[in-house]
């Protein structure tokens, strides 16, 4: 068995209109050796067809696909720790069933997790969204504000954002994940990051 470098975490809730899309624009990354990769779904409940697709799907992705079922809706901060205990991958990669790869992430992540220094990184959302949606439209606003204010030495910006963010399994591991006391998605990644900044 190949040795797996990563791993895609990947909770979803009543995600049918939009885990098609991420499954998709994941298995049409260049240059990403899918040997290496796997993508673990940690479905939290869904009461749509959310696993039906991603069943659909496993013939046509290039990686290995496990699916996770929860019982009941737990939350994403315990279904992504339910999906990293599943994951053997030495870098554990947290995506939000609702957004889709661009053509080089992948590759850049990979890029990334080569340097051993590496032990937790983040993306940011694309300016240009494909939705018209207030919350979209607002954290791409918000993340590219930020990466501009990053620009200036004196200012200091950084959040675990999991709709895109990876960390060493290892100090995962070493920091518990994350706090499952949230039941919805509320401020469990930035909890999170307090304790990556702290431990890194």
């Amino acid at each position: 068995m190949n040795k797996i470098d990563l791993s895609a975490i990947i909770p979803t809730h009543n995600s049918q209109n939009t885990i098609e899309r991420l499954l998709l624009s994941i298995n049409n990354s260049p240059s990403v050796n899918f040997n290496k990769f796997e993508v673990i779904i940690v479905d939290d409940g869904s009461k749509d067809d959310t696993i039906k697709i991603v069943r659909k799907m496993r013939s046509i992705v290039n990686c290995q696909l496990l699916i996770v079922n929860c019982k009941n809706h737990v939350g994403p901060a315990q279904a992504r720790n339910l999906g990293a205990r599943k994951a053997q991958g030495k870098y554990l990669l947290f995506l939000d069933g609702d957004v889709e790869l661009k053509k080089q992430t992948l590759a850049n992540v990979f890029k990334i997790i080569s340097n051993n220094k590496v032990k937790a990184f983040t993306g940011i959302w694309d300016y240009h969204q494909k939705t018209a949606n207030f919350f979209p439209q607002f954290k791409a606003l918000r993340d590219w504000s930020y990466w501009f204010t990053e620009r200036d030495k004196n200012s200091h910006y950084y959040l675990f954002s999991t709709r895109i963010a990876g960390i060493e399994k290892k100090l995962f591991q070493k920091l518990h994940g994350f706090i499952e006391d949230y039941k919805e998605p509320t401020v469990e990644d930035i909890e999170f990051t307090y304790r990556i900044e702290k431990e890194a």
